[in-house]
């Protein structure tokens, strides 16, 4: 039992160690200063029915319309069945409310 627990307890960590590096990795891509960046589409955090746009310097959070989610690779959205949805762990009080 001991062992089992030191397991999960191991693969926690390797799981918030992943989520942080994807975070850091993510943030550091998009830079929202920079002019060029403006339109650079990310998904969000913590729901795959939204989505974060790079605009005006600011990181703004979007919505797809009822029923859709968000696919990075194709920067739409999309039916549920057509999405691989990967939410990954940037930091929520950088996100701008529309």
């Amino acid at each position: 039992m001991k062992l089992l627990l030191k397991r999960l307890q191991v693969i926690a960590c390797l799981v918030l160690l992943v989520a942080t590096v994807q975070s850091v990795c993510a943030q550091q891509e998009l830079d929202c200063n920079d002019p060029n960046s403006v339109g650079i589409f990310l998904p969000h955090p913590t729901d795959c029915r939204k989505y974060l746009n790079c605009w005006q310097g600011q990181l703004i959070e979007g919505s797809c319309p009822l029923g859709l989610y968000f696919d990075l690779e194709r920067q739409v959205c999309e039916a549920e069945a057509r999405v691989r949805c990967k939410m990954n762990a940037l930091d929520s009080t950088t996100i701008a409310k529309p």
